[in-house]
């Protein structure tokens, strides 16, 4: 009678939903301390790590895919406007984001593959955060990824990659500059060069 209770109390707590865990990697960690320590949050290891905002999204059963605008990728030297990714939320206890929502801009670690092939693989276990201004966040987490020597992209502000997005910003602001003094030299230079009322007349030639 005692082994089938105890069978019967396994059983319950087998069949319990996968909610009754509770999450291993360290939620706390912010995200340019998943930076700092080489796109890393406790155990558990990232391939990228994405400043993005939601634009669209299907939902299945314990797993969301949403279609994200990129504004930052840290771990990857280029990237396009836009991605894949695929939000497991199996409503684990612990987890402080429970599904990503449309129009929202979160910072997302992840994993290129995951377990079942899926693409951009995270879940609400890991370090998701919301923000509140995605390009000034991108661009502070680009300041930390460069100096952690993690390749970076800003896809929306330059269409760069890794350092050289905010270096082609400077560069053509500077070649602007320079273009526009030397057009400014060339306009002063032909005024100078140009007979006014006040410039003495040349001498008539005498006539024959």
């Amino acid at each position: 009678m005692r082994r089938a209770s105890l069978l019967a109390l396994i059983a319950f707590f087998l069949a319990l939903p996968v909610a009754a865990q509770t999450c291993v990697t360290d939620q706390a960690m912010t995200p340019s301390q998943v930076l700092e320590a080489g796109l890393r949050s406790g155990a558990q290891e990232y391939d990228l790590a994405f400043v993005a905002v939601v634009e669209s999204e299907d939902k299945a059963e314990n797993q969301q895919s949403a279609l994200v605008d990129l504004v930052g990728v840290y771990g990857e030297a280029s990237a396009p406007a836009t991605a894949t990714v695929t939000f497991a939320s199996p409503g684990i206890a612990g987890g402080s984001i429970e599904e990503l929502q449309v129009g929202t801009a979160y910072f997302i670690p992840v994993v290129a593959t995951g377990p079942d092939g899926q693409a951009n693989y995270t879940t609400s276990c890991d370090p998701i955060v919301e923000v509140d201004d995605p390009e000034d966040f991108a661009v502070d987490l680009a300041v930390v990824a460069e100096s952690q020597g993690i390749e970076f992209s800003l896809p929306v502000q330059t269409g760069g990659s890794g350092g050289a997005g905010l270096v082609t910003v400077v560069f053509l602001g500077v070649l602007g500059l320079l273009l526009y003094w030397t057009l400014r030299m060339r306009q002063s230079s032909r005024r100078r060069l140009r007979p006014t009322d006040s410039d003495p007349h040349p001498p008539r030639e005498p006539r024959p």
